[in-house]
């Protein structure tokens, strides 16, 4: 196997090279390596001695020592362990470390008494380093390694390459001790993401930060699930750390929504929470980041979630708030995803949101370079057999680490390694794909373990040992002796919690399931789901986790549940503000209903019950046209039901306003009032308010927007009084803001001192009403009024307010409308680069969504102005004709002089002096925008002006208009 020559052979006599020959590997590697070629480290002042983690051995004194304490071995013992820690990781068959010296013969079958009784002997004299068994090939020394909390150790895994990527981690690293810092790592499955994750970790525990990990897990999960782990994580590290605890003991409470353990730590008892959906969210948003805040300030933080292309919605939306933070804390962030997977919504939000921003890297792994997959499989294969295989294995997997490393493991499960060439590899593995040489493993276990993987992978990682056991019909302890099986096969670890279990990775998981049979996988979802439901009594049950299996398992005769545990699913997830997650599981439920068996009643309960919370999940996300077909839907199936009916009509009156579709609007709120009908008894006083109202403000809001002026002024005049008496917090917020706009329109758009003194009436109206979504609206209002009024130092804190509250709540059309008012504050204050960009968001923002032209337009005619300054004629025109072409079939064009203006500047340019004078006379219509006099003096004279002498005015005019930049 090895050169007939050796160093270190050379000084021996004769008769000791005879008794000492070279075949014996044990012995050549006690005579090599004399630079340390090894992972293994020379003790100091020594060079026969050997460091590897806690174990000492000197070859002269041919002694070992484990924490101090001597390790008594025998002759032929030490000789082994000896070869072993020369070159930890490397794998040593039985017959390299055989003996052929007479004092200390070892045959190969006898090489396994000598492991075990050196194992035995390590183990007492408290030794963390170990030897492990690599099956049908022999063994190696392994030594644990530091870990963050929540992560298993490597199985000794060489690391190797990404000096590129982990310099800039390190970096990061170093830069987030003075202020926090943002980093993605992207790969494809396999490339190393985690492995670089657990390097940077041990890094930054070595330099004292406290390391938190999350992961999540493939397919459906609960809201919040990788933040529930981080908090998890932290919770477990206060309990030796008094440090720790006065903070978590602050945000408990709140923080406890997600980790039910914090709240034995809550300072205060928690109380159930009556704030609404958003505003809720809001809250825990806050509570969670300033917890994590305030610990970074009594030790920097690492904080990495794992696999986030898995990530739910809601658990995006947190990192994304907690990100915006991140400046005042001394936490690295770290998330890893699959590039192939970034272009779900979710992610590819998030990407957007926050990879261009100063505080966040993106980083990108490749596949590892020849050279360095040879230097990882030598961990494993003799160097021989790893110089002759490198190449056809980087050819074979492109350098994905996890690739080379699961066909080597397959070469050395072949038993013959070191026969293998690039040929026997190539049919060793016939494709690349992964997913073939998991197969080929997991057809190595006994039908019995192979069974209970496959439960296991419909359970999903990690998964308990009891609920496990229930859903496979086996005794805990059978279920104990499968998983020794496969852990020992290396398909499961053990987790942190002594009665669970995970997947060694994802793709066994993957693999595992896509495997079984359509039918088997239903039985399994349904099995799953009973031991499940089975397992948890009260509130505390998985209803996410039951939905998601009942639903798999519906065809096994579990459909009512499904549809149960779909509604409940859904309306769990609304109340954490996980929208997305709602719409899903509401959409199972009625996706079953179509063939479930059920009697009519249940039936039409489940339909309304179902329609209208769907309703309520899409109105949330945008999806305003889905959601106007279910509450209509909902609508038919609920006829004598008086009250729900008047509740879903004016559902649909706010999505139809939204739209901007305002004569169908008025039509729900007349039809919702019809429902209502006349003021009831004393006992229904109260209720009866709260609905007059609400569909009072409605109808106020439907007046304004069709320019029904007098009838406003009519309706709302005499019923002030009523509306100030039995409006709640967050009505009274919504009517004032309406009739601020009302005074503004009255004003001429040019705010007198009372209709700014409502504005901040309104706007505290609004902080008070406790609603995230009324005090958007009401920083929005109140920063427009200020920025016409020229208040602009005033305004612009409030519109980012606006923007930022309506992004955390949902709201794309109170976004838009911020981002409208953001444009306009940046236009009058004179700011160029800030009008472009503003405007800009506001155009991409609004992409898709209907019954906002408006302000589209309005962002196209910022443009246009923007061209129209910078004399870029062409660009102008087209700016502002296609914002007039908007407003034209809009009723509410008040700001059309925004484009006027620019447009009439281009028909002076061309020569164009009809046109220009008609578009004064538009200027000068009532229901634009008042001006300074002197300009409308100057627009009024070259009316009655002609030719040359009209130009010279307009062009006056024009530039008046510039100067004073009122539009």
């Amino acid at each position: 196997m090895f050169a007939p020559q050796y160093p270190g052979l050379e000084s021996l006599t004769d008769t000791e090279r005879m008794l000492k020959k070279p075949e014996s590997f044990c012995y050549y590697f006690l005579c090599t390596d004399p630079a340390g070629i090894g992972r293994g480290q020379a003790m100091p002042g020594d060079d026969s001695g050997r460091a590897v983690g806690d174990l000492r051995v000197d070859s002269n004194a041919r002694r070992v020592s484990a924490s101090g304490r001597v390790v008594d071995l025998t002759l032929r013992e030490f000789d082994i362990l000896a070869a072993l820690a020369r070159h930890p990781d490397w794998v040593f068959t039985k017959e390299q470390l055989s003996s052929e010296d007479p004092r200390t013969y070892t045959s190969p079958d006898s090489v396994g008494v000598h492991v075990s009784r050196i194992r035995r002997k390590l183990s007492e004299a408290g030794s963390a380093v170990r030897i492990e068994s690599v099956r049908g090939v022999g063994y190696r020394l392994c030594v644990p390694t530091s870990t963050s909390l929540g992560r298993p150790p490597h199985d000794g895994a060489v690391f190797v390459g990404r000096r590129v990527e982990m310099d800039e981690l390190t970096e990061a690293l170093s830069l987030a001790a003075d202020s926090g810092r943002l980093v993605f790592l992207s790969g494809e499955a396999g490339i190393g993401k985690t492995r670089c994750a657990d390097e940077l970790a041990a890094r930054a525990a070595a330099a004292g930060s406290l390391v938190l990990s999350s992961s999540t897990q493939m397919g459906e999960s609960a809201p919040y699930w990788p933040w529930m782990q981080v908090l998890h994580d932290l919770q477990q590290a206060a309990e030796s750390r008094e440090d720790l605890r006065a903070p978590l003991a602050a945000h408990a409470a709140i923080a406890g929504q997600i980790a039910p353990e914090l709240l034995q730590l809550a300072a205060e008892t928690p109380r159930a929470s009556a704030l609404p959906p958003e505003q809720a969210r809001f809250v825990l948003f806050d509570n969670v980041t300033r917890l994590l805040v305030e610990v970074s300030q009594v030790q920097p933080l690492m904080i990495v979630f794992d696999d986030l292309h898995w990530a739910s919605e809601a658990t995006l939306l947190m990192l994304e708030f907690f990100v915006r933070r991140l400046g005042q804390a001394r936490i690295l962030v770290l998330g890893l995803y699959r590039e192939e997977e970034a272009s779900v919504p979710a992610l590819s939000r998030l990407l957007g949101q926050l990879g261009a921003s100063e505080q966040c890297r993106c980083l990108s792994l490749r596949g590892l370079a020849e050279e360095e997959v040879r230097e990882l499989v030598a961990g494993r294969l003799c160097i021989e057999a790893a110089e002759r295989l490198a190449p056809s294995l980087w050819q074979q997997t492109k350098g994905n680490p996890f690739f080379v490393s699961e066909l080597t493991l397959m070469v050395c499960l072949s038993g013959q390694p070191d026969s293998i060439g690039p040929a026997e590899l190539a049919r060793l593995a016939p494709s690349p794909n992964l997913r073939a040489v998991l197969r080929s493993r997991l057809a190595g276990l006994t039908p019995d373990c192979r069974h209970l993987l496959e439960v296991a992978a419909v359970l999903g990682t990690p998964f308990s040992i009891a609920i496990l056991a229930r859903a496979a019909g086996v005794t805990r302890e059978h279920v104990l002796n499968l998983l020794a099986e496969a852990s020992t096969s290396a398909f499961v670890l053990q987790s942190e919690a002594p009665d669970r279990f995970a997947f060694s990775h994802p793709l066994v998981e993957h693999v595992l399931y896509v495997q079984l049979s359509p039918i088997s996988r239903t039985r399994l979802h349904g099995m799953v789901a009973e031991a499940i439901e089975n397992a948890y009594v009260g509130p505390s049950a998985p209803l996410a986790t039951l939905a998601h299996h009942f639903y798999r398992g519906a065809a096994a005769g579990y459909e009512h549940k499904a549809i149960e545990y779909a509604l409940l699913a859904g309306r769990q997830a609304m109340s954490e503000n996980a929208f997305l997650e709602a719409a899903r599981s509401l959409g199972h439920g009625l996706e079953l209903l179509e063939t479930a068996e059920l009697r009519d009643s249940t039936r039409h309960e489940y339909v309304v019950d179902l329609q209208e919370a769907l309703g309520d999940a899409l109105a949330a996300t945008a999806a305003v046209g889905q959601a106007d077909a279910a509450y209509e839907t909902a609508l038919s199936g609920c006829e004598n039901d008086q009250s729900r009916r008047c509740t879903i009509l004016t559902k649909r009156a706010n999505i139809a306003t939204g739209q901007r579709d305002l004569a169908k609007a008025l039509q729900f709120i007349q039809a919702a009032e019809s429902e209502l009908g006349e003021q009831p008894d004393d006992d229904d006083l109260e209720a009866w308010w709260r609905a007059w109202v609400e569909s009072e403000v409605k109808r106020m809001i439907l007046y304004f927007y069709l320019g029904m002026v007098e009838e406003f002024d009519e309706r709302y005049g005499p019923k002030l009084r009523d509306l100030e008496a039995h409006a709640d917090p967050a009505q009274r917020a919504e009517y004032l803001g309406w009739r601020v706009l009302r005074e503004q329109r009255r004003d001429g758009y040019v705010p007198s001192p009372e209709t700014v003194a409502l504005a901040r009436e309104q706007y505290e109206a609004a902080v008070a009403s406790g609603s995230l979504a009324r005090r958007a609206l009401g920083s929005v209002i109140l920063g427009n009024t200020l920025a016409i009024a020229r208040h602009f130092s005033e305004a612009a804190p409030l519109v980012e307010e606006s923007a930022s509250l309506s992004e955390k709540v949902g709201d794309v059309g109170q976004l838009l409308i911020a981002l409208g008012t953001r444009c306009m504050l940046d236009r009058l204050s004179g700011d160029v680069e800030a009008v472009m960009k503003s405007a800009r968001r506001c155009i991409q923002a609004a992409k898709g969504i209907q019954g906002w032209g408006e302000l589209v337009a309005y962002s196209e005619a910022n443009l246009a102005w923007l061209a129209w300054r910078e004399s870029r004629l062409e660009e102008c025109r087209l700016k502002a004709q296609a914002a007039l072409d908007t407003w034209w079939k809009t009723p509410e064009f008040a700001y059309r002089g925004l484009a006027d203006w620019p447009l009439l500047g281009c028909c002076l340019a061309d020569g164009h002096i009809q046109a220009a004078i008609d578009l004064a006379r538009d200027i000068l219509h009532p229901s634009q925008q008042k001006m300074p006099p002197a300009i409308e003096s100057h627009l009024l004279t070259a009316i009655d002006a002609e030719g040359t002498e009209a130009s010279r005015i307009l062009e006056q005019a024009v530039q008046l208009a510039r100067r004073y930049s009122y539009t």
